[in-house]
């Protein structure tokens, strides 16, 4: 076949440092542009980047909202690295005939863990002992010295009992855990092995330990405001691997200034790479930067999927597909 000839082949644009390995089947098959870069640009520049392309990978920081959506002439599928859409409008893509997809499940043992590193970490108070070695402060070692919290024993309350908080739950039953948990929908596999379902506010006042698992959406957004993190107990220690926006981080911020909690755990913040200030003058507050699927072997599974099912949308293979989100554009 000539060079005249041959069939020039469909542009998909990934945007973000994603393990190439994982990416094999669509550099065989498609024109792959990688911006490795994590800032996608201003909308002109985004826009010239996927010019022509048929589909696009992005991240939970790159918003793509609806402005862009509707100048995307020749994008059919959004495909998400991620199990979070919230940085999408899906509503917009529906109208628009684009599918999203995500990369749901293939995450949830990676996010369970960092919520059991985050709880392990705030009760043993790990950030400060840290901070002490590093810097030399050691001449109080005593007895008592750097006393934190035993986990065994503790009651434990799940806000969010999707894949990743059932995982959470069963985990942290067999450390010895009292576990409960507030969902929309009571979970019989949870109920089954003794993880019983509360209300929200039971569950806010009774937990030692309070971890969330929720997607964002208009339910959840603020979810924990000021009053149910007044509910909680003063030395209770909260953690958040979900998405930032489910606390209200300025009410947050007030109450950990008025001593609430005994420590507080973030995976994800308001304003992400880049917290505010405020969260960092907390010795008890610990922040990481949005690491919870970051194991090399679940983002090269995340990006294996993501190819896989890329590949099946743009073929028409619709019907084989689980991880579309907005599924109501199937009719």
């Amino acid at each position: 076949m000539s060079e005249n000839q041959k069939t020039k082949l469909d542009k998909i644009v990934v945007f973000g440092n994603i393990l190439p390995e994982g990416l094999k089947k669509l550099y065989e098959n498609y024109e792959v542009l990688n911006y490795l870069e994590n800032d996608i640009g201003s909308e002109e520049e985004f826009l010239k980047k996927v010019e022509d392309a048929v589909a696009i990978i992005t991240w939970f920081t790159h918003k793509i909202n609806k402005s862009i959506i509707e100048k995307l002439n020749t994008v059919r599928v959004i495909a998400n690295y991620a199990v979070g859409y919230d940085n999408i409008d899906i509503k917009a893509a529906t109208s628009a005939g684009i599918i999203v997809l995500n990369t749901p499940d293939i995450l949830t043992n990676a996010t369970a863990e960092t919520a059991v590193l985050l709880t392990f970490a705030c009760a043993k108070r790990a950030k400060e002992a840290i901070l002490r070695v590093l810097t030399g402060n050691l001449d109080d070692v005593s007895p008592s010295f750097m006393l934190g919290k035993d986990i065994i024993g503790k009651t434990v309350g799940v806000i969010g009992a999707g894949r990743i908080g059932k995982r959470y739950a069963i985990m942290m039953q067999a450390l010895g855990c009292n576990v409960i948990y507030y969902n929309r929908t009571i979970k019989d596999e949870l109920e089954n092995i003794g993880i019983k379902y509360v209300e929200l506010e039971e569950l806010l006042k009774t937990s030692d330990i309070v971890s969330l698992h929720l997607p964002l959406n208009e339910q959840s957004k603020n979810l924990l405001n000021l009053q149910r993190l007044s509910m909680m107990k003063d030395d209770a220690i909260l953690i958040n691997t979900a998405r930032a926006a489910i606390i209200d981080e300025k009410a947050l911020i007030n109450l950990l200034e008025k001593g609430k909690f005994f420590s507080v755990g973030l995976d994800v913040y308001n304003n992400e790479p880049y917290p505010d200030p405020k969260l960092l003058e907390f010795s008890n507050l610990i922040i990481l930067p949005h690491i919870g699927s970051a194991t090399y072997e679940t983002r090269l599974k995340m990006a294996e999927f993501l190819s896989e099912t890329l590949m099946a949308a743009l073929n028409g293979k619709l019907s084989e597909l689980k991880n579309i989100v907005n599924r109501e554009i199937l009719g």
